[in-house]
């Protein structure tokens, strides 16, 4: 214990008078300490002076002005060989601390080392050795570990909610609205540093985030006037000697599962006013951004919120199931995808719990023929590409009516050019990263959607179809390899043609058409039958020629496209590789 070392980050910026002083106190009271500098363009003698502890074997690591403090605090963590980290102004002087003391009241509170975020009911606490890595969609670089829960502390967190929310419920409304108005204003002094845990873990760029934040601030800010919306009502004489009241209590533990886009607005939707009414509130955020709801929780309990009242817990599908099939939790809210809303509604249900569940919800954007172009352009960009296009108001399709079409597409096409994707920390950047590689890929299989009408290169069947046909037609007339073929060519030769066409066909990066966009569902009952009686009665006339000469068409349809789109301009604007990660 006695043992532990110790990384400093000390952030300058022209701190010429004050960075000597600061780096001399870190020799003076700590053992052979870990010291990094990270200078923001100083421009006078703070490197200098730094230099001059050169024999201490000082890192030193220079950024831009553009990068905000949380920027230089993460740079340095990450740079960081000891387990034990102080964060350091170049103005302020440290005085000796003995680490081993340090070290035993961490581990006496269970505080966890490396960046692991645990569960939280007041401390943080995990029992638990399951931990999965946490990304920066930035870069792909493993930040920090999540510890995913099991049953014992899923049961932990229901005994805490439980015993929580007896003494919570018993508070009077107006003492409750006092904490969450101290919460309110806890979050409006944190809210950069919020915002950053968010950009850092889901992408987003620092003004979407800040944007996000205020938005499950103003349900904060409507559970402040909770008093006055939980009075019950009274009615008297509703009839003969009868009169009726309606009170509202809480029902006691409610849970909130919440997706990776928005890690504090949509849990913001849904605890706050839990709480206000008497609730006790279990919520398992998104395992691929979690440190914001345990930030979030840490601020509601400074302003006072009782421990176990919020608690936040770390987990999967395991830690979904407990929380709709536990008896003790009266209420569920789930927003995420429509399949796994499809199974939190039933499965809630069947358990009689009172439950939201919301899905999927992408939409449609119509511009009419009288519509400001330029208008309807801004609109579709915020709406197609805000958060990435990680948000269920997010626009997927576009129509254009009439003949705006070309003029709309256009300028959709002039904008996406302009559209800067760059990390968050990039203070001019338009949009940042989706959450993942496996989202990336997803999303570009959707931008290329329409690739999967065609096949590349001729498929094996067509080729088939077409040397299989022409042998027929060669048995049926009894043409020998010296004979004239067509009239023009002799038969060897054009087997021999037909065969390297093939061959390079079927090799060759041509799309032909696939067909797999046909949906007879959708098709006309007798347009169908007419023509696959048209084709049999064709094909039932002349077998050999006439499926050679489809076979032929096709095989050359690829090869027309090809030229076809050599001479035309492509304007549509999903050509545009937003995800570019130059």
């Amino acid at each position: 214990m006695n043992n532990s070392k110790i990384s400093i980050i000390i952030r300058t910026r022209e701190e010429e008078r004050h960075i000597g002083y600061a780096i001399q106190s870190c020799i003076d009271n700590f053992d052979n300490p870990e010291i990094i500098v990270i200078d923001d363009n100083s421009e006078d003698q703070t490197l200098k002076i730094v230099s001059l502890f050169d024999k201490h074997d000082i890192k030193v690591y220079n950024i831009e002005k553009k990068y905000s403090p949380g920027y230089s605090i993460n740079l340095g963590v990450s740079k960081c060989s000891n387990e034990l980290i102080l964060v350091l102004s170049a103005h302020c002087q440290i005085i000796k601390m003995d680490l081993g003391k340090v070290r035993t009241y961490l581990h006496k509170y269970k505080a966890v080392f490396g960046n692991q975020t645990p569960i939280y009911h007041g401390k943080k606490i995990t029992k638990s050795s399951n931990n999965i890595s946490v990304y920066d969609p930035s870069t792909g670089e493993e930040i920090s570990k999540v510890a995913m829960s099991g049953i014992e502390d899923f049961n932990d967190v229901i005994k805490s909610s439980k015993n929580s929310q007896v003494e919570w419920s018993n508070t009077t409304p107006l003492k409750r609205s006092r904490v969450i108005s101290k919460y309110k204003t806890l979050i409006e002094k944190n809210l950069h540093e919020i915002a950053e845990l968010i950009c850092k873990e889901h992408g987003k760029t620092l003004d979407d985030a800040k944007g996000s934040v205020t938005r499950g601030l103003e349900v904060v800010e409507f559970a402040c006037g909770i008093p006055h919306l939980l009075k019950g009502e009274f009615s008297q004489n509703v009839g003969t000697n009868i009169d009726s009241w309606s009170v509202r209590q809480p029902l006691g533990i409610c849970a909130g599962i919440t997706p990776f886009n928005f890690p504090a607005m949509v849990p913001m939707w849904m605890y706050p006013i839990s709480i206000a009414c008497g609730n006790s509130f279990i919520l398992k955020p998104s395992e691929k951004d979690p440190s914001c709801s345990i930030k979030l929780a840490e601020l509601f309990s400074e302003a006072g919120l009782p421990d176990g009242v919020l608690n936040v817990i770390q987990g999967d599908k395991t830690i979904v199931d407990l929380i709709i099939k536990s008896p003790e939790i009266s209420s569920v809210s789930f927003v995420g995808s429509t399949p796994v809303a499809k199974y939190i509604y039933e499965e809630s249900a069947k358990n009689l719990k009172r439950v939201q569940s919301l899905g999927g919800a992408k939409n449609h954007l119509i511009v009419m023929p009288d519509a400001n172009i330029d208008q309807a352009v801004d609109g579709i960009m915020g709406a197609a590409y805000g958060s990435a296009g990680e948000r269920c108001m997010a626009v997927s399709v576009a129509v254009a009516v009439g003949d705006v079409a070309d003029d709309l597409v256009d300028k959709i096409h002039n904008q996406t050019q302009k559209l800067k994707i760059a990390p968050w920390t990039n203070s001019d950047s338009d949009m940042g990263p989706v959450i993942s590689k496996e989202h990336k890929d997803k999303i570009i299989d959707y931008i290329k959607v329409e690739s999967k009408k065609y096949f590349s290169g001729l498929p094996s069947p067509a080729a088939a179809t077409l040397l299989a046909s022409f042998i027929w037609i060669s048995f049926d007339n009894g043409i020998s390899g010296n004979e004239i073929f067509l009239g023009f060519f002799q038969m060897q030769w054009f087997a021999l043609i037909i065969t390297v066409f093939v061959a390079l066909s079927m090799t060759a990066n041509v799309n032909f058409y696939s067909g797999k966009d046909i949906n007879l569902r959708n098709s006309q009952p007798f347009v169908v039958i007419l023509l696959i009686a048209l084709l049999f009665g064709l094909i039932s006339h002349n077998p050999a020629e006439v499926i050679f000469i489809i076979a032929l068409g096709y095989s050359l349809s690829g090869y027309f496209n090809l030229i076809r789109a050599k001479f035309k301009t492509s304007k549509n604007f999903l050509d545009v590789d937003i995800f570019d990660e130059k």
